[in-house]
């Protein structure tokens, strides 16, 4: 009788009563309604509108194929519609191999369709490996694995269980559901080897900017060691040693810079890279690398100061200083990969480019972006292309190396399809170009009202370690020989590009104006970075 001293306070909680009484009652009134449960079930409830007493079900799941369970009687596999479920409160159970066994009661009521969409999951247990080193590295079923103590579905797995310095061992292993499955590894050491020796370039220029200028000689170790790298002159004098002292993963990796001990650059010509490899002492079983095996660790690399980097971009779709197309080509296997952002008046074009060097006589890029205007500014923009030249050989006895000739196609959407020679004159720091193209397309890049159209353009460029400073100029025809220009009559600007030292990071930029007789002017600017690799 307490409680009847402060009536106040049944007036207070009375109505909180009420609504949490017929709340659910006023929900249940609605034609159409869905009931969300914690525990991954979906129920949407449709009235019906013809006075059907009928009370069909549907039952789905995120797994095809799952039993469906209708008060312990089997109807089937998910989807599936049971067309009249008799009234009353119903047990569902869902039923899969591999999953947890989902199981709901549902109020069936006359005229209502139900629904039912289930997310089941899946049964997991623990897996915990013992007994590896340290630096063990574990995979189930090819997919690696952080830490020893693993969460896994439940059924049979294939556990592979590597260390540095150990062989390899599989395990086969049987997951239950919510126990924990010790799997105990005892690896063996590994006798120490050496295997895929090569040098990843045939030949390099020194005087190329930061890790363009190196060449770079990779292997593969079983086990702790040491390694020595010895650079051989044409006549089999030793001219370099380069040193790993201690291998403490599989990869390794060595680089020589083109110069000898004392930090000089070496000639061109023909070297010879040999490795001799040693185990660390601990080594069980470890031997170096024996006189039969010694030609497999040996690679030829040339230097060749023909190759040259061009400190070019992709922004045309092939190599160019700012839209005037270079006549030197990416060296051979060097690629360059950036993204960047034009700015223009009306619009800024972000997008994703590269420049590869194919082989030594054959360059590719392409520049692929979204533009963001008004009207037609806005769309895809791609440039792409090839520029084939002289390979290093012919480069060489072609005016001494200082004169690169090219021919480029491209395609580029503001312009359509355009092809012509470029030609590039180097003298050590300072580099001269000019290019000249016919054009057939339009400036939507669909050729719905193509047009033929010239252009000649000129850039000069001085280069110093890994920065580059360009200045480019570029003029076109009228169209068709009548009084309307060409998208771009003519333009002015300059391009920097800067390699990082000790580092692949490329910092680019370029800017300037295209002058348009009878129409408005077009400044720009465009900044990227990436890296070349």
């Amino acid at each position: 009788m307490q409680d009847m001293k402060n009536p106040g306070i049944f007036f207070r909680v009375a109505p909180l009563l009420a609504a949490l009484v017929f709340f659910p009652l006023t929900l249940a009134a609605e034609d159409n309604r869905v009931a969300l449960t914690g525990t991954g079930l979906r129920i949407t409830t449709t009235q019906a509108t013809d006075g059907s007493k009928a009370s069909p079900m549907t039952v789905d799941t995120d797994v095809p194929k799952t039993e469906v369970y209708l008060d312990g009687i089997y109807e089937g596999l998910t989807p599936i519609r049971l067309a009249n479920v008799v009234p009353g409160i119903r047990q569902l159970t869902l039923k899969k191999d591999g999953y947890y066994t989902g199981q709901y009661t549902i109020e069936i009521r006359p005229g209502e369709t139900k629904e039912v969409y289930a997310e089941l999951v899946r049964a997991t247990g623990f897996l915990s490996v013992k007994g590896v080193p340290e630096n063990a590295k574990i995979e189930v079923d090819g997919v690696a694995q952080r830490g020893l103590i693993v969460e896994l579905a439940e059924g049979p797995h294939e556990v592979t269980v590597r260390a540095f310095g150990y062989i390899e061992k599989k395990s086969d292993v049987r997951i239950t559901r919510k126990n924990e499955t010790e799997l105990v590894v005892t690896l063996e050491r590994a006798p120490f080897s050496v295997t895929d020796f090569k040098s990843k370039k045939r030949a390099f220029n020194p005087d190329n900017p930061e890790n363009i200028g190196t060449v770079v000689i990779a292997f593969t170790v079983s086990a702790p060691g040491s390694a020595e790298l010895t650079v051989l002159s044409a006549s089999g004098s030793p001219v370099r040693v380069i040193r790993l002292q201690s291998f403490e993963t599989w990869k390794q990796t060595m680089r020589w810079d083109g110069r000898d001990e004392k930090g000089n650059p070496l000639a061109d010509g023909e070297y010879t890279l040999s490795l001799d490899a040693r185990p660390a002492p601990e080594t069980p079983g470890g031997q170096g690398l024996s006189e039969a095996s010694e030609a497999a660790f040996r690679a030829t690399v040339k230097i060749d100061r023909n190759i040259v980097y061009p400190n070019t971009a992709p922004w045309v779709g092939v190599g160019a200083t700012g839209p005037v197309v270079s006549g030197t080509l990416m060296p051979e296997g060097t690629v360059l990969v950036c993204t960047d952002t034009l700015f223009e008046r009306d619009r800024f074009n972000p997008a994703l480019s590269a420049l590869a060097g194919v082989t030594d006589w054959l360059e590719a890029g392409i520049r692929a972006g979204v533009s963001s205007g008004n009207g037609d500014d806005a769309g895809i923009t791609v440039a792409a292309g090839i520029k084939a030249g002289l390979n290093a050989e012919q480069a060489a006895r072609f005016a001494e190396g200082r004169l690169r000739p090219a021919f480029a196609l491209r395609y580029e959407t503001d312009l359509g399809i355009a092809g012509g020679p470029a030609l590039e004159y180097r003298m050590g720091a300072f580099a001269a170009g000019i290019n000249a193209e016919i054009a057939y397309g339009d400036d939507d890049g669909f050729f719905n009202d193509p047009f033929l159209s010239a252009s000649t353009g000129v850039a000069l460029r001085y280069t110093v370690k890994a920065f580059s400073f360009a200045a480019w100029g570029k003029t076109g025809t009228a169209r068709d020989g009548r009084d309307f220009g060409t998208p771009l009559e003519s333009g002015v600007g300059l391009a920097v590009q800067w390699i990082i030292p000790k580092t692949s990071l490329v910092i680019s930029g370029d800017g300037g104006c295209y002058f348009i007789p009878d129409g408005e002017n077009q400044p720009f600017a465009r900044f990227g970075f990436g890296f070349v690799f």
